[in-house]
């Protein structure tokens, strides 16, 4: 997955700040702000109406960063010496909630072509050739950082993106695109294994922040489908990957053994050595003295020499044993290695960067309690049975004698995990172990409920798919601030849900129209029984009178019988008649007596299909309210768009009849639209075969193609 060529035109940055050049008092004195100070204030401004202001973490971190651009008189201020009166008023005014429908819709508007215009010029990169989405091609504007959870940084200030600060990735013989008027690019690069456009440096996390082709491109398509095959084919060697991690969590070096029993040999011999030393000097025997000095030195560099080699032998037990231990934490508890990320995620603490104080062992049990991603708490347990006896052991040992802030696994990282993992699986990385535990719990899932629901609505097959989703997030612990509005959004579905359980239609107004329908389709009944008695007395009635004219005596008078013709004629003519009325009549009668017999079985049947229709919705409006309690700690959206195989939902839909697609937004069939031309299947047993996948003919081009035209 390299490319050869690579051209786009840079990277968007957010508008200048609007300066006003406010005064603010502080501590009394007033103070005229300059840009960047009237911007912070703003920003803090702005939040006056959240829980934010009222987090003493976010409050300390904002302040300590406002006190580094304030005047030295103004060191010592606390948020309260500010006067917020003027500021807050511009924040109030400004909100849009507070603006007329008209500046609403035009402002709106004007946004709309903003983001058009930046979409046309940055929205897009030429790759080998290929044009392809970029994500999110907008710098991070400047701001108060949020943060998610309990965030050490929390409150403090993002500073404003400069291009002096932006790499940006091209081909070697690519045009580099301008940068902002009166600035330059920072630096130009040519990466052709990375598949970001353009990168700076955050002082505020310290980390790299990037721009990156958007999910829907070839090559994050090719490289998620190369994801999932890993985790897939990880499956049928994972008891040789298990044993060969309990092998190493309990690994014994056979050398050291002998080594140690050297190595205690050689001290007897150097302490007889020095007592024979003691005696030899005491008798003035000091040729002697010198002769057992001599081998004596020689004893102490080849007892220095064994136990180099015994602690050396230690720590490589020691090390391999730390490995081990690591995969086993990763397999097991499908936690993060640690020091390793995501290209789009920030660094996290896991596995390998656990410390002495996020490890507790108790007689029964092994917990473990740290801040993981996203400053969000990671808190599980093992039992502290025999089957965990080897891990509670190494991790005692690991511990020992250290500090609570000092790391468990001290002599490894992601590189030597991924490097052991490797050897028995080629390209078995940690990150492989979250994907197949997401698929597989999903999988296992699915499969508990997949017989009941064939014929079951599509509400129900929707509520089984995001259980499952769920039961992926509590495997990989992707926790979340429930929103701040979830009680009031709660509180809305139950109202709802108590308003349709009183809504029940009752079954007086279902009586009354089968009623209705009843007396119509007997009224209908008598007409046509009074028709089909009284019809053919009028047409045997035009019969006799047709009759006796053609019976009557033939006169001798031209205009006599051309009047006896004429009036034959006319008798014939409204017999016909009579008769085509009647086939008419009796033909319209026998119709809509059948319509009224349809309708009066509807009728009769509304009752039942009502019941079966208000059923569904109370069924769907339960299930809606359940799922919405089941998830409130829990983000699906992580696992669904990284760690869940989507072949697997596909397969599956195919087999109980559901959309799959319905589980995905629309940027996720962008970002899984080779998933289309899966042909995995589901079987009864639950598994999935996708081995043909292995074989599907490249589609990058029209991949692309189709996600740039859904755009």
């Amino acid at each position: 997955m390299k490319w050869k060529t690579l051209r786009h035109n840079g990277v968007a940055f957010p508008p200048d700040y609007d300066y006003r050049g406010r005064t603010v008092q502080i501590k009394g004195e007033p103070f005229k702000l300059d840009p960047l100070q009237e911007e912070m204030l703003m920003a803090w401004a702005k939040k006056k109406d959240t829980p934010y202001v009222l987090d003493s973490v976010f409050q300390q971190n904002f302040l300590g960063d406002l006190k580094k651009i304030l005047p030295e008189r103004f060191a010592g201020i606390t948020l309260a010496d500010i006067d917020w009166t003027e500021l807050h008023a511009i924040a109030d005014r400004d909100k849009t909630a507070n603006l007329a429908p008209e500046e609403k819709k035009k402002r709106s508007e004007e946004r709309k072509a903003l983001r058009e215009e930046l979409k046309a010029k940055h929205g897009a990169a030429l790759i080998d050739d290929i044009e392809t989405e970029i994500g999110a091609y907008l710098v991070e504007p400047p701001g108060i950082l949020m943060g998610r959870g309990a965030h050490p940084l929390r409150g403090k200030w993002k500073a404003r993106v400069q291009p002096e600060a932006v790499t940006l990735n091209l081909d070697e013989a690519a045009p580099v695109p301008p940068a902002p008027d009166g600035h330059q690019w920072g630096k130009i690069v040519h990466e052709h294994n990375s598949m970001w456009i353009a990168s700076w440096y955050d002082e505020l996390s310290a980390k790299r922040k990037y721009v990156w082709l958007a999910d829907s491109s070839h090559l994050r398509q090719e490289r998620d489908k190369e994801k999932y095959l890993k985790a897939s084919k990880l499956e049928s060697g994972l008891e040789r990957v298990r044993a060969k991690i309990r092998e190493g969590m309990d690994h014994r070096d056979a050398r050291i053994p002998k080594l140690e029993k050297e190595e205690r040999k050689l001290q007897e011999v150097v302490q007889k050595g020095e007592t024979a030393i003691h005696q030899a000097t005491a008798k003035g025997d000091t040729a002697a003295v010198k002769r057992m000095e001599d081998e004596l030195a020689k004893l102490r560099i080849e007892l220095e020499r064994s136990g180099k080699q015994r602690e050396t032998g230690c720590a490589v037990q020691m090390k391999k044993r730390q490995i081990a231990t690591v995969c086993y934490l990763i397999d097991r508890l499908a936690m993060r290695v640690g020091d390793e990320k995501d290209e789009d995620e920030a660094d996290t603490v896991g596995a390998s960067t656990l410390r002495v104080e996020h490890v507790t062992i108790d007689a029964d049990r092994i917990e473990f309690d740290f801040l993981g991603k996203d400053s969000v708490q990671w808190q599980k347990f093992l039992p502290a049975t025999d089957g965990e006896a080897i891990l509670a052991r190494n991790l005692q040992d690991f511990m020992q004698g250290k500090q609570p802030g000092e790391q468990i696994f001290h002599q490894i990282g992601s590189t030597h995990v991924n490097r052991f993992l490797g050897e028995i699986v080629p390209g078995l990385t940690a990150k492989v172990f979250r994907t197949y535990h997401a698929t597989t719990t999903v999988r296992k899932a699915l499969k508990e409920k997949d017989g009941q629901l064939p014929n079951a609505p599509a509400f129900e097959k929707e509520y089984t798919a995001k259980l499952a989703n769920l039961q992926a997030a509590i495997t990989c612990n992707h926790k979340r601030t429930p929103p701040k509005n979830w009680e009031e959004n709660l509180a809305k579905k139950e109202k709802a849900l108590e308003q349709l359980k009183a809504a029940r239609s009752e079954n007086t107004k279902f009586a009354k129209e089968i009623e209705n329908r009843e007396t119509a389709l007997k009224k209908l009944s008598e007409e046509q029984a009074k028709f089909a008695a009284e019809g053919p007395r009028l047409v045997r009635a035009k019969e006799t009178a047709l009759a006796e004219l053609q019976q009557a005596p033939t006169a001798e008078d031209e205009k006599e019988i051309a009047k006896l013709e004429k009036q034959r004629a006319a008798a014939a003519q409204a017999l016909e008649k009579a008769k085509e009325d009647f086939e008419k009549k009796t033909a319209r009668l026998r119709e809509r007596v059948a319509k009224a017999r349809e309708t009066l079985e509807t009728a009769k049947q509304a009752p039942q299909k009502a019941e079966e229709d208000y059923q569904e919705r109370l069924a769907k409006a339960q299930r809606q309210l359940e799922l919405a309690k089941q998830t409130r700690d829990y983000n699906l959206g992580t696992s669904l768009k990284n760690y869940i195989d989507p072949r697997v939902y596909k397969a599956w839909g195919d087999y109980v009849g559901f959309e799959w697609k319905r589980l995905y937004t629309k940027a996720l069939q962008r970002k899984f639209a080779w998933v289309n031309q899966s042909r995995a299947k589901w079987s009864p047993s639950g598994e999935i075969h996708a081995e043909a996948d292995d074989q599907l003919e490249d589609h990058n081009v029209e991949v692309e193609a189709e996600a740039l035209a859904d755009e």
